[in-house]
């Protein structure tokens, strides 16, 4: 289970479906760790993988913290290896 600053996985019952509550500021290294966990999860799958993202009292995150390499590379592999991906309480 992934647990960083602002980042928590949340227990699901489901084998490929991934949660998070997403709360605080987002620090770089917190953001290249969730991609970093994910991008292990789309060459462990088989299948493709759903992912529901809660945002609760998110305030952004760090400058920079989207331009990691981990970062970039799991927004390419969602491309291909996830299938439904549900966000609630996203940010304007």
């Amino acid at each position: 289970m992934l647990k960083t600053q602002g980042i928590t996985q949340i227990a699901t019952d489901r084998a490929g479906l991934y949660a998070f509550r997403i709360s605080g500021k987002i620090s770089d290294d917190a953001m290249e760790e969730m991609a970093e966990y994910m991008n292990t999860a789309f060459d462990v799958h088989t299948d493709k993988v759903d992912m529901l993202m809660i945002f609760d009292g998110f305030e952004g995150s760090e400058f920079g913290a989207s331009w990691d390499w981990d970062v970039i590379k799991s927004r390419f592999k969602a491309l291909s290896n996830e299938d439904r991906y549900v966000v609630e309480g996203a940010p304007d």
